[in-house]
């Protein structure tokens, strides 16, 4: 069996969760949190890593961040 990095993990868990949402809908390193229990600061980082990587794209928020 092939052990994943938690990151890895959490990397993975994401881009699932995003492939079950609509494609227009827009996706918060919150919800992520909240949906899959995963501390948010490693949420938000995760998510700007697949972002700079292509994998995702993002947006700024309402207060700019």
């Amino acid at each position: 069996m092939i052990k994943l990095s938690r990151k890895v993990e959490y990397s993975l868990m994401i881009l699932n969760y995003m492939l079950s949402k609509d494609i227009s809908e827009v996706t918060t390193a919150r919800e992520v949190q909240e949906k899959h229990a995963i501390p948010f600061d490693t949420a938000a980082k995760v998510m700007q890593k697949l972002t700079s990587n292509g994998l995702l794209s993002s947006e700024k928020g309402i207060g700019g961040g």
